[in-house]
């Protein structure tokens, strides 16, 4: 595992007069399936790198916009995921982690395509954003440099236990349904049903991999 120099990925800048951004771009690929972003481009002095940001829960906010605005002011052309296709989320079975971050994963999938061939791609992730970007870096090629803000794995240690509001509501409701007694054996009924949630060696074997813990 090659840790990166982290400190300049995270020092806040001020927006670059010598970036573009787009409005809300959108694209789509078999069975409309949809993902839409925001663009940052530099005006000039661009170099072959892409970035994919995956913002945390609550979606797109101030410090996501001023990650992109520093990348593509450094020359990097930046891709802010903003949205897209997911499966429904009122249900309670537990294949609902795995189709949810199967989507996830195809959206980023989706916006590395999007890049030239000849850029290398990195990918920063922030809360529910860096579970998504480490599931990513396992399973999308194209991404080669992964940063993960306040986010861990197992993926489903952190669901049994979190105190976010969804997900305690969602684990009354299992363990009432399924007669979970405990974290650990909610966790355990997980796994066979969640198999995206493994193989994290491949990050470390292969990719450029930065974590920081909040």
């Amino acid at each position: 595992m090659r840790l990166l120099i982290l400190i300049p990925l995270i020092l806040y800048t001020f927006g670059c007069a010598s970036v573009r951004v787009s409005s809300v771009k959108e694209v789509k690929s078999e069975n409309d399936f949809w993902v839409r972003y925001v663009e940052y481009t530099p005006k000039r002095g661009e170099q072959k790198r892409g970035v994919i940001i995956v913002p945390p829960t609550g979606g797109v906010n101030f410090i996501d916009r001023s990650y992109a605005k520093n990348f593509a002011g450094k020359g990097a052309t930046v891709k802010v995921l903003s949205d897209w296709k997911k499966p429904h989320a009122n249900r309670i079975d537990l294949n609902l982690h795995q189709d949810y971050n199967q989507a996830a994963v195809k959206a980023i999938s989706a916006l590395a395509d999007t890049f030239p061939k000849d850029y290398g791609v990195a990918l920063l992730g922030t809360s529910e954003g860096g579970m998504y970007a480490q599931l990513a870096a396992i399973h999308v090629d194209r991404i080669q440099t992964v940063l993960v803000i306040g986010s861990g794995a197992p993926i489903r240690e952190i669901i049994a236990t979190s105190h976010y509001e969804t997900m305690t509501n969602l684990k009354r409701a299992r363990f009432e349904k399924y007669g979970f007694k405990t974290n650990e054996e909610y966790s355990a009924a997980i796994k066979p049903v969640f198999p995206m949630d493994d193989n994290y060696s491949k990050i470390a074997n292969s990719k450029k991999l930065g974590v920081i813990y909040m």
